[in-house]
């Protein structure tokens, strides 16, 4: 984890490689972050690199950080732990739409169907 975090502080220049390199390594971490029950760390990750996506003017990460977000929120609601805001806060039907409409927007049609079907279960 630290070796990860140490190469992508190298990452952030504003060279597009660089910064797709800060994205998959950094969502990969905030995703198993989550699995393991780091929620709030999790939580950082994928607000940092929606941040650097958007000042880059970057969209394709975007659903991705929406939805590791929305699935913390979710699995601590389940555990009733208070890290991280209530899931009530935010409409699960809404953050899915939200992903789904990204995923639309940058072509990414296995995520377009992967989030619709979980607005559907």
């Amino acid at each position: 984890m630290d070796l990860l975090l140490r190469v992508t502080r190298q990452c952030i220049p504003e060279n597009s490689i660089n910064i797709s390199m800060y994205e998959l390594i950094m969502n990969g971490m905030a995703s198993r972050l989550g699995d393991v029950g780091e929620y709030e760390r999790s939580m950082r990750i994928s607000e940092s690199v929606m941040r650097v996506s958007l000042s880059a003017r970057r969209m394709g990460m975007l659903q991705h950080c929406l939805y590791n977000r929305l699935w913390n929120r979710m699995e601590t609601a389940k555990k009733g732990l208070s890290e991280v805001p209530d899931v009530s806060d935010v409409s699960t039907t809404q953050e899915l739409q939200k992903c789904i409409q990204l995923a639309k927007l940058c072509k990414q049609n296995f995520y377009e169907k992967f989030y619709s079907g979980k607005l559907c279960s």
